[in-house]
């Protein structure tokens, strides 16, 4: 029974350190971007949506690598199976909703 205790908090550790490692790139990718926009003075929305779509498929690469490296470590610092699971899916759910929160928060922001 303390293995498969063992097993759960490793796996809240790894999810909750990997959301927040992926969500910092997420931010600071879209600060950089927010600087780049500033500094070029582009307003035209063509433009615009082509430096979104960039950014948002430059986030969704972190986001799949982050639901991947979890898949890797849980392998090795998880011994429980059904936990390693739970950690992915949790990881993956948590991400894709924060992607979709990111989305529609850009578009509302740039409102092209």
């Amino acid at each position: 029974m303390s293995k498969q205790k063992n097993s759960g908090i490793n796996a809240a550790l790894l999810v909750i350190a990997a959301y927040l490692a992926a969500m910092l790139a997420a931010v600071l990718m879209v600060a950089l971007m927010m600087i780049i926009v500033e500094q070029m003075n582009i307003r035209d929305c063509q433009t615009m949506g082509q430096v979104m779509l960039g950014l948002l498929i430059a986030i969704a690469a972190v986001f799949a690598i982050s639901v991947w490296t979890v898949r890797s470590k849980a392998r090795s610092i998880i011994s429980n199976n059904g936990w390693r699971l739970a950690a992915v899916i949790a990881h993956a759910a948590a991400l894709l909703t924060s992607y979709l929160l990111i989305v529609f928060t850009l578009l509302v922001a740039f409102n092209c």
